[in-house]
């Protein structure tokens, strides 16, 4: 009488080594796979690539206004016009001793875009009054129209 083998685990049983899949299967399995695939790129590569292909562009200023700050100092307040939906990626104001620099830039997405107009207006706090010295617009190299703030009775 042979000796049997007393365990917990039963002796192993060979797999095979290749499955046989049914026919037709395997075909099938690579064109689903290939049409995920594709699907996979167009949706999540493309919306990517949109991203990508969306650039940063300087805004032109309008115009600007001086002011004295409730925190003490001089305060500018900048005023842009662009599109209602912009959506800012940089606003900037370099305080230098022989004039004062105003970038913006804002972040704009091929495709349509809505045609419309709005206002937006930025303040910053100068380190030193303004004085006689220009405010310069970065994007255009060109000085900034001055507008008086309203009078108020």
């Amino acid at each position: 009488m042979a000796a049997q083998r007393v365990g917990i685990h039963p002796e192993p049983v060979a797999r095979p080594t290749r499955r046989s899949p049914r026919p037709g299967a395997t075909r099938r399995t690579i064109i689903v796979g290939a049409v995920a695939l594709l699907l996979g790129v167009a949706l999540g590569v493309g919306g990517t690539w949109l991203m990508t292909r969306a650039s940063d562009r300087a805004v032109s200023v309008a115009s600007y206004e001086i002011s004295q700050s409730q925190l003490g100092g001089t305060e500018i307040t900048v005023t842009v016009t662009t599109g209602s939906y912009a959506a800012f990626s940089g606003v900037f104001l370099a305080d230098r001793p022989d004039r004062v620099e105003v970038t913006i830039r804002k972040r704009v997405s091929p495709g349509p875009s809505v045609l419309d107009i709005a206002f937006y207006r930025f303040s910053w706090v100068l380190g030193e009054p303004l004085g006689s010295r220009p405010v310069v617009d970065t994007s255009t190299g060109m000085e900034i129209e001055r507008v008086k703030p309203p009078v108020t009775p």
